[in-house]
This record gives structure tokens, C-alpha cells and sequence, in this order.
């Protein structure tokens, strides 16, 4: 079972920011959901494309390059950080991928990070989180 980022304090708890883990490639070894096993994404055999298995615990799938994925309880997430419009899309949000999903505030978050050698340092970036009725 995974360690959810819970602080206690006088008997009460609060979430913290989403946990950050980076990975070496999502091509080299597919991400799997820590939630529920299914495996997020799925390589292509010419290794030059991926297929996307949305599980319910998927927040988002994002690169530097843009969004393949965002739930609408990440959009909600982000609405409340302030960093996205009510009803606005995705490609509206003007701050850094990597900088907005690492602010998310939903107990138990999970995000994945991966990053590209010099000199790109491109990213992709998924995020998960258990859902509310489990």
C-alpha cells in the first residue's frame, strides 16, 4: 500500500502538495497507476507513439509540450489554485506544466515526473490520486 502525504498535527490532518517522484522514461518502463495496476501508458512497437489508458485515478498526462490528459478534478484542482479559469481549457493556463501539477492539493497524489538529458530538459509529467470513494 502506498504512504498517502498526510502531516499530523494536534490529532487533525492536512494534505500536503502533491508527492513528486521522478522516473527515469515512461517509454523504457510503462507507468502503471499505484492505485489500481492499470498501465497508464502503453508504447507503441516502433517506439515513436503511445496509447493512453485512463484509469479513474488519472489527474493528468502532460508534457512540456502541452496536455494528452486532465481529468476534471484536476481542472477543479487547478480552478481553486487560481491557475485556470472556471470553464477555461487547458491550453489557457499560461505557468509552467510542471510548476501548476506540482501544486496540486489532493490528499494521496501521486505525480510522475520524467526529464529529458541536456540540453531539452523536456518533461512529461502524470499524476494520479486515489478517488473519494475508496
Amino acid at each position: 500500500m502506498i504512504d498517502l502525504p498526510y502531516i499530523e498535527e494536534e490529532g487533525k490532518s492536512m494534505a500536503e502538495a502533491i508527492e513528486v517522484r521522478e522516473v527515469d522514461d515512461f517509454f523504457d518502463e510503462p507507468p502503471h497507476c499505484p492505485f489500481c495496476g492499470v498501465q497508464t501508458i502503453e508504447p507503441s512497437e516502433d517506439g515513436c507513439d503511445m496509447d493512453l489508458h485512463a484509469c479513474p485515478h488519472l489527474l493528468f498526462y502532460a508534457s512540456d509540450g502541452g496536455w494528452e490528459h486532465l481529468s476534471d478534478r484536476a481542472r477543479q484542482e487547478f480552478v481553486r489554485l487560481g491557475v485556470m479559469a472556471e470553464g477555461a481549457s487547458e491550453d489557457e493556463i499560461d505557468e509552467s506544466i510542471d510548476e501548476i501539477t506540482s501544486r496540486i492539493e489532493i490528499p494521496g497524489a501521486i505525480k510522475l515526473a520524467t526529464y529529458m538529458g541536456p540540453p531539452s530538459l523536456f518533461g512529461a509529467y502524470l499524476g494520479y490520486a486515489p478517488v473519494e470513494w475508496e
